[in-house]
């Protein structure tokens, strides 16, 4: 595995960015992929719980699913490795009423991932993305959303 990485890179030395500037720019995507690939399995080579994790982690990723928009797999392997995945039933409220379901809870290094399944395939459909980096947790009874009682 750890010659794909040399040999894309020298088909990339080969090919100038003035004759074809979109392949040179997906060579160059492959080979970071490729790298980062390369670096994964070195580490997971001795290491029989870094594997599993590896393996689960690419197994999630390559099943989501972004709806619409095309994203890149760089970006969805920059979510790091998978620290514990589960189905969570999610409560929201909308301008008519709340509601509810079951959905895949995914969480990674700095994000939790939410997604539902999707009804035509294996994959599933990300609803939300939500960086754990800047949020806190309050107490139920904090006092925020609240409505006063009034006597009437």
């Amino acid at each position: 595995m750890c010659k794909y990485p040399l040999l894309f890179g020298d088909l990339l030395k080969q090919t100038p960015v003035g004759d074809d500037p979109v392949s040179h720019a997906e060579l160059q995507s492959l080979v970071g992929q490729l790298r980062l690939l390369a670096i994964d399995i070195n580490k997971a080579t001795h290491d029989l719980r870094t594997k599993d994790l590896i393996e689960k982690t690419w197994l999630l990723q390559d099943r989501l699913n972004f709806g619409s928009q095309p994203v890149d797999l760089v970006l969805i392997r920059h979510l790091g490795h998978v620290r514990a995945c589960g189905v969570l039933h999610v409560a929201y409220q909308t301008k008519k009423e709340v509601k509810g379901q079951y959905m895949l809870c995914a969480v990674f290094r700095s994000s939790l991932l939410l997604a539902t399944p999707d009804k035509s395939g294996p994959g599933y459909t990300v609803v939300a993305c939500i960086s754990l980096t800047s949020i806190s947790i309050e107490e139920p009874d904090s006092g925020r959303g609240q409505v006063a009682e009034t006597d009437s």
